[in-house]
C-alpha cells in the first residue's frame, strides 16, 4: 500500500467516524500517544484529551470536512502529509459558515500497512466565508 493510499484509507475511516460521532472508530485512527495541535489551543496529548475536543466540535459545530492532500512523504514507518482543508460549520446557535486552512499529519504505519495518526496540526487561513 502506497503512503498516499495508507493515508486515504485512514482518512476515509476518520471522516466516516467523525460524521457519525463514533468516538470508538475515531479513536482507532490515532496512536495511543497521539498529539493533536488545534488552532488557538494547547496541544492535546493522548486520546482522552483529543476525544474531548472532537466530541465538543461535533456537538457544537457539526462540521463537514473536506481535505486536499498536497504532498506526502514517507520515511521508515512514518508518513507525513501536508494539505489544505475546507470545513463547513453548522453551529447550533448561529448561521453556517465555511473555513479554509491547511494541515500537516504525521502517521505511523501499522504492521498491516495501514496508517494511524501520531501528530496532527491544522490552522485556518484567517477568514471565514
Amino acid at each position: 500500500m502506497s503512503p498516499e493510499q495508507a493515508i486515504e484509507t485512514m482518512s476515509e475511516k476518520f471522516f466516516a467516524a467523525y460524521a457519525t460521532g463514533d468516538m470508538s472508530k475515531l479513536a482507532d485512527c490515532y496512536t495511543a500517544d497521539a498529539v493533536y495541535m488545534p488552532p488557538g489551543s494547547s496541544a492535546l496529548c493522548g486520546w482522552e484529551q483529543i476525544e474531548t475536543h472532537h466530541r465538543a466540535a461535533i456537538e457544537t459545530l457539526r462540521p463537514k470536512l473536506e481535505v486536499t492532500p498536497v504532498e506526502t512523504l514517507e520515511s521508515g514507518d512514518l508518513i507525513v502529509q501536508r494539505g489544505t482543508y475546507k470545513a463547513h460549520m453548522c453551529p447550533k446557535d448561529s448561521d453556517p459558515f465555511d473555513e479554509t486552512g491547511k494541515y500537516i499529519i504525521v502517521c505511523r504505519r501499522r504492521s498491516d500497512g495501514t496508517a494511524e495518526i501520531l501528530w496532527d496540526i491544522d490552522n485556518g487561513d484567517g477568514s471565514n466565508e
